[in-house]
């Protein structure tokens, strides 16, 4: 017996779309790159690490089968630099002189039907640069250069100190404060002072602000023998009044700059007068004002130079005259550390011989100097190797008479 079905049509076209259904689920598509990373628009120093992730990328129905990470410079060349899921990379360091560079970073991943990739912009940051700070003989930075040799500072100052008005630059160091002799300049309430340790400095009126502590620490005859100019200035005084030749390191007492290594001869006249000319009028120093010397000689034994004073002669009624363009003051300096420091000097007020000497100075092999003089008695004579910041004195040769000078008298001969 047959038997006949009726099928609702809705359900033969079901039936009819079946096979399409099944087939277009069975489709696959590319993958989907997606970078699970906060970095975007981000700033990195140099040889900072950061950890790449794929995490959130898709194969849209079938595996990936690989990973790429790649970067590159803004409008550069791109370079791989891991092939994994995740990893860990250093950023690159930037050329000498460059200070920020611009990356995209990109991920790209593929399955077995295509490619996807997305990528970030990243810059990278130097978070150092090297600069190059050059002093002059007082210790005060003058110019700056970064690695480059680029001139990125400059200062200019007046004698006791103060900038000089336009002539003052540091797009380097811009919070630079440490300026006049390697001191903290304080600008706050625009005072323009300079903290010297022991008080603060006026570069403006040239003078301390509070008055030498050594006044309070030592003795009128200490001060006396260490140095008679602390009872003859102010106590407010900066250096002497002589700011191209002293510092004062730390507001105490001044000392002659760039001394480290150097050796000071000096020849000076330790009486106030002598035959109606003025003397210097001070005993042995290690740190004499070149100015209170007939002759001064600043040898640096490394480099083998030397810079000779001669000051002016005066009569004690006050007429003076410079030094004779024919006086003679010379240092020659040998292959093995040994120099010979020559004189012959005139004054140029009262005729009469001349101050001749020639002193050898040969290293002893202990950091110091042996000497071996011989000169005119006439004036007193000292000499002093700084090292390590102290004075070691070399010699010490108390002056005669003026008639001393004379070539038949006995010269003043030492071997130390």
């Amino acid at each position: 017996m047959s038997r006949l079905y009726l099928i609702p049509s809705t359900l033969v076209i079901f039936l009819l779309l079946l096979p399409s259904i099944t087939l277009a689920e069975a489709r696959t598509y590319p993958p989907t790159a997606n970078l699970a990373s906060p970095y975007n628009g981000d700033s990195f120093y140099e040889g900072q690490v950061a950890f790449l992730y794929a995490y959130g990328s898709t194969g849209n129905g079938s595996s990936i089968t690989q990973y790429r990470w790649r970067m590159r410079p803004t409008g550069g060349s791109w370079t791989n630099i891991s092939w994994s899921y995740s990893d860990y990379y250093s950023f690159p360091s930037l050329a000498p002189g460059q200070r920020r560079q611009t990356y995209e970073l990109e991920l790209t991943v593929w399955n077995s039907y295509g490619s996807d990739s997305e990528s970030i912009q990243v810059t990278v940051v130097r978070d150092y640069e090297s600069y190059y700070y050059l002093k002059d003989h007082l210790g005060t930075v003058r110019t700056t250069i970064n690695d480059q040799g680029n001139v990125v500072g400059y200062d200019d100052y007046y004698p006791f100190g103060l900038a000089m008005p336009g002539r003052s630059s540091n797009s380097g160091n811009p919070n630079d404060t440490y300026k006049f002799t390697g001191h903290e300049r304080d600008d706050e309430a625009n005072l323009t002072l300079d903290y010297m340790i022991a008080r603060n400095y006026d570069p403006i009126i040239g003078r301390f602000l509070q008055i030498d502590p050594i006044l309070h620490e030592q003795s009128p005859l200490e001060l006396l023998e260490m140095e008679p100019r602390l009872l003859s200035n102010s106590s407010y005084s900066y250096v002497f009044g002589n700011p191209l030749r002293l510092i004062d390191p730390d507001g105490r007492c001044p000392e002659p700059a760039d001394k480290e290594g150097t050796v000071c001869v000096a020849l000076f006249i330790q009486a106030e007068n002598a035959l109606g000319l003025k003397g210097d009028n001070r005993d042995f120093s290690s740190s004499s004002d070149p100015e209170k010397s007939r002759i001064f000689l600043h040898i640096d034994v490394e480099n083998q130079s030397f810079t000779p004073t001669a000051n002016p002669t005066c009569t004690t009624g006050g007429e003076c005259k410079d030094p004779l363009s024919t006086n003679v003051i010379d240092v020659a300096f040998g292959e093995d550390g040994e120099f010979t420091v020559s004189f012959s000097a005139k004054n140029s007020v009262l005729p009469g011989p001349a101050i001749d000497g020639e002193i050898n100075f040969t290293p002893d092999g202990k950091g110091g100097f042996n000497t071996l003089g011989n000169r005119d008695a006439f004036p007193s004579a000292e000499a002093y190797f700084w090292k390590g910041g102290k004075p070691t004195t070399l010699f010490q040769r108390t002056e005669k008479t003026p008639f001393h000078l004379i070539p038949l008298w006995i010269n003043d001969k030492w071997k130390k």
